[in-house]
């Protein structure tokens, strides 16, 4: 059985723009070929996603960034669930689940003036939220 941990979770900021490429590279290269638009969203997360009205979480533990997440602005009435990835040395310890709940809470937030909806890829088809 794994230790408890404490787990925050934050909002974007830039100190941690290598973490969330960092995490990511390392879960899509283990799973599938990193390709170009990856690179432009990795390498640059301010200008890909947060400027145009998306968010990115991290789950941080003491200081470390541990796994992050990022909601990628569609349009007026919708975001992508994309880019989350956990370290390895710490999954099995429900951080996913809270970078879903923060992704969550973003969501609700919004939908005050324009009502998003979260769309993600599965391996059954695309799901809405």
């Amino acid at each position: 059985m794994r230790e408890a941990v404490e787990v925050k979770i934050v909002e974007f900021d830039e100190r941690f723009v290598k973490d969330f490429a960092d995490l990511n590279y390392e879960w899509i290269e283990k799973a599938y070929t990193i390709e170009e638009h990856d690179r432009e969203v990795l390498d640059h997360p301010a200008e890909q996603i947060t400027a145009s009205g998306g968010q990115i979480f991290f789950a941080l533990v003491g200081d470390k960034p541990t796994g992050t997440v990022a909601l990628i602005e569609m349009d007026a009435e919708s975001f992508e669930l994309a880019k989350m990835a956990v370290s390895p040395d710490f999954r099995g310890l429900g951080i996913s689940n809270k970078l879903l709940v923060a992704c969550r809470l973003f969501q609700i937030g919004w939908q005050t003036s324009h009502s998003p909806r979260i769309e993600y890829k599965t391996g059954r088809g695309d799901q809405t939220v």
